[in-house]
């Protein structure tokens, strides 16, 4: 016989009860925009170069706020470039790409090359690998592309991904005859600008310090 005293309801509001005190602890004594994010510095990352022969691949991108028309609603939200998705991404495997980051958004960024193995400093997610980038400076992050394949970038920072920040990366196989009569790179997204409550979730999970706490509302890149 169960006990009214350990009922499965009973197990389930208190477990509801301790996330919320968690969650109003968090708020109440995290500073804005650093939520959730470790202490620890790195400075700069170490300059690379092209090993001889090797072909270089350079590139700079501009997070900033822009107003986009997604499909007759126009909405604030940040973007790369100004344009959604953002610019493409494309090299051989075996390049060596070279991409600058200027942060003109009113908030700590990076850049998350999602899927491909690459050096740490490279690799974006804040106070793990990097520094953040803080509004108004610059990042250049270096590495060699090593395997083909449709791949994608967008911050490691609360819910920066849901706002626009995204783009597809396209590795090519150097060996590969190419021989298509066309090609189409499609990127499906679902959206956080423009509803009513974007701030309310952005406030959640950064709260909770849930920077990464899904890649979705989902974005995928198909390329073929």
């Amino acid at each position: 016989m169960t006990s009214p005293l350990l009922s499965r309801r009973n197990i389930l509001l208190g477990g509801f009860g301790i996330a919320a005190t968690a969650t109003v602890a968090a708020c109440t004594t995290s500073v804005p925009g650093k939520a959730g994010m470790p202490s620890r510095t790195f400075g700069a990352p170490a300059p690379l170069s092209p090993s001889p022969g090797q072909r270089l691949v350079e590139k700079t991108l501009v997070a900033k706020p822009v107003s986009l028309d997604l499909g007759g609603r126009t909405v604030s939200t940040w973007a790369y470039d100004g344009k959604l998705p953002g610019p493409l991404v494309r090299a051989s495997s075996g390049d060596f790409l070279r991409v600058s980051l200027d942060n003109q958004l009113p908030a700590d960024t990076t850049i998350h090359w999602h899927g491909i193995r690459l050096r740490n400093a490279a690799d974006g997610v804040p106070g793990l690998t990097q520094d953040p980038i803080s509004s108004g400076t610059k990042y250049v992050y270096e590495f060699t592309a090593p395997d083909p394949g449709t791949y994608f970038f967008h911050p490691h920072v609360g819910v920066q991904l849901d706002r626009g920040l995204y783009a597809p990366m396209i590795i090519d196989d150097p060996n590969e005859a190419g021989d298509y009569d066309a090609e189409w790179i499609v990127v499906l997204d679902d959206w956080i600008d423009g509803w009513t409550v974007p701030a309310l979730v952005d406030t959640r999970l950064g709260c909770l310090g849930l920077k990464e706490f899904r890649h979705g509302f989902d974005t995928t890149a198909l390329h073929g």
